[in-house]
């Protein structure tokens, strides 16, 4: 299965066909939407909690935390840089950790990969999260096509 180009999404490049044919929302209510970086980092967190059997609020923590905890962050700032296409200083922005953080993270979890069991455990998440992504990008287009009706 393909995976979507999602760098200028995530990057938060403006994308014209996203934008409201009537303009732009109010104040309010661009404060209330969330930002396609927030929501990259929600499904991320997610997916990753998940597999890991993490809390996904955990992972966000500025703390190391646990071990497991520790190690579902840095695969889920593997998979922004990986899948995402993000440089290591915008999944460092993410996170809120230093893209030397991020580079260490990545090179932990490409070290891991060596092993056979690791190594399929990311595969599935690799396919989970694009799974994850385009459901995001379909729910977003209903939406925006719903405001427009």
């Amino acid at each position: 299965m393909p995976v979507p180009d999602l760098r200028n999404d995530y990057l938060g490049a403006k994308n014209p066909a996203r934008e409201p044919a009537y303009g732009m929302p109010g104040p309010a209510a661009q404060a209330m939407r969330p930002t396609r970086a927030a929501q990259l980092r929600t499904v991320l967190d997610r997916t990753v909690g998940a597999a890991f059997g993490v809390d996904p609020t955990l992972i966000g923590q500025s703390s190391r935390g646990r071990a497991e905890v520790a190690r579902a962050r840095q695969v889920a700032m593997y998979l922004a840089h990986v899948m995402c296409g993000m440089s290591l200083t915008n999944v460092g922005e993410l996170y809120e950790r230093d893209r030397t953080t991020v580079a260490h993270a990545c090179q932990i979890v490409e070290d891991l990969r060596e092993a056979g069991h690791f190594d399929q455990a990311i595969q599935h998440l690799e396919c989970a999260l694009a799974i994850m992504l385009q459901a995001s990008e379909l729910r977003d287009m209903t939406h925006a096509a719903r405001r427009l009706m």
